[in-house]
């Protein structure tokens, strides 16, 4: 068996948790509760960088455990990526309350327009009676450190 290369196409199983600040594991995703294995290309930027590194060497039929900083994660957090604006502004663009406070309650992802470019934002702020909207659009998983468990399949 070959080790496995940038460039290589692999398929894998996955479990990913983000590390909390407590120490405890999160479970975020798992490619073996959906059962659907994730084929990638290596060092493609179809995933973070990190999920690669821990690959990268492996061989098939490998079990790896790796730790993703957040420089090879989503990034680090970046507070210049908190928009806070009016409500009224957002009501203007087509949103209703009902639509906002929706959108805060299932923490789901909404669409919005600034200066031109279409971003997808989540509302971390609602604040009606103080016309207060802010809105993050910084990935969710932005800042974390995550753990991987990885089969080589």
């Amino acid at each position: 068996m070959k080790n496995i290369k940038n460039g290589d196409q692999v398929t894998v199983h996955y479990i990913c948790s983000i590390i909390e600040d407590d120490g405890d594991k999160l479970i975020v995703d798992s490619s073996y509760e959906r059962d659907e294995p994730l084929s990638f290309t290596v060092g493609s930027d179809t995933l973070i960088k990190g999920f690669s590194d821990i690959v990268e060497g492996a061989k098939k039929g490998d079990r790896l455990e790796g730790i993703v900083e957040p420089k090879d994660g989503y990034g680090e957090y970046k507070e210049s990526m908190v928009l806070k604006t009016t409500i009224a502004s957002a009501m203007d663009s087509g949103l209703t309350k009902e639509d906002l406070a929706s959108a805060m309650g299932n923490r789901k992802a909404m669409s919005v327009n600034f200066e031109g470019a279409h971003l997808m934002g989540y509302i971390i702020e609602l604040d009606f009676e103080g016309d207060i909207l802010k809105i993050d659009f910084n990935p969710p998983m932005s800042g974390k450190t995550l753990h991987f468990i990885i089969e080589i399949l």
